[in-house]
C-alpha cells in the first residue's frame, strides 16, 4: 500500500526513503529539544543551536532526495574511479584537465596512498580521510571543511590557503606541513603532530591547539 506522507507546505513527500528517513529525522529532533533545558532555566540550552543547525541540514537533505532521487549528491564517481587507479594515474589526468573541478566532496577515502597528490583546489568537503597517507600532497585552496582526518599522514603537505573549520585531525602526523592561510577554526588537533609545521598568517584559533604534539 503506498500513501504520501505530508512534507512541507504545499507539497507531499513521495519517495518512501524519503518518508522514513523524515519520520526517523522528526522523532530525533523532537527528542533531543524536548530533554534541553536552558541553563539555570534562562535562555535555550547551548546544544538547541547545534540541533538546529543538524535539522536545517538534514531536512534540505531529505527533500532534495525526495525532489529528484536520482541526484548524486555524493562525490564525482569518475573522478573516484581515476584516483583509485594511484596518484600518477590521478596527477596525469589532473595535468591534461587543468580546469575541471574536483569534487570528492564526502568521499570516501580510507587508507588510500595520496603521496604527493595534486588536490589543489579540490572540494573534500565532509569527506572521510582516515589513516590516510597525504605526504607531500598539494592541498592549496581545498576545501576539507568538516572532514575527517583521524590518524592521516600530512608530513610536507601544503594546505596554504585551505579551508579546515570543523575538520577532525586527532592524531595526524601534519610535521613540516605548510598552514600559511589556512582556516582552522573550531577544527579538532587532539595530539597531533605540528613539529616544524608552517603556521603564520592564518586564523587559527588557538583552542583547537590545545593538545597537540610538538615532538622533541
Amino acid at each position: 500500500m503506498s500513501f504520501l506522507l505530508p512534507g512541507p507546505p504545499g507539497r507531499p513527500l513521495k519517495n518512501v526513503t524519503a518518508q522514513i528517513s523524515l519520520i526517523y529525522f522528526f522523532l530525533t529532533i523532537q527528542f533531543l529539544t524536548s530533554n534541553l533545558k536552558g541553563s539555570c532555566g534562562r535562555g535555550p540550552h547551548p546544544f538547541v543551536s547545534f540541533v538546529n543547525y543538524l535539522a536545517e541540514f538534514n531536512l534540505d537533505r531529505i527533500l532534495k532526495q525526495d525532489e529528484y532521487p536520482e541526484l548524486d549528491i555524493m562525490a564525482d564517481n569518475n573522478q573516484l574511479e581515476i584516483l583509485s587507479q594511484g596518484v600518477a594515474a590521478w596527477n596525469k589526468w589532473r595535468e591534461e584537465n587543468p580546469d575541471v573541478l574536483i569534487d570528492l566532496n564526502r568521499a570516501k577515502l580510507m587508507h588510500m596512498n595520496l603521496e604527493n597528490a595534486n588536490l589543489v583546489k579540490a572540494d573534500l568537503k565532509e569527506a572521510n580521510l582516515a589513516f590516510t597517507n597525504f605526504k607531500n600532497a598539494n592541498l592549496v585552496f581545498s576545501n576539507l571543511e568538516s572532514a575527517i582526518f583521524s590518524f592521516s599522514n600530512f608530513e610536507g603537505a601544503n594546505f596554504s590557503g585551505a579551508q579546515l573549520e570543523n575538520a577532525y585531525l586527532e592524531d595526524a602526523n601534519l610535521s613540516r606541513a605548510r598552514l600559511s592561510g589556512a582556516n582552522l577554526k573550531n577544527a579538532i588537533m587532539a595530539n597531533s603532530n605540528l613539529k616544524n609545521a608552517y603556521l603564520v598568517d592564518g586564523p587559527f584559533y588557538w583552542p583547537c591547539y590545545s593538545h597537540f604534539f610538538s615532538g622533541s
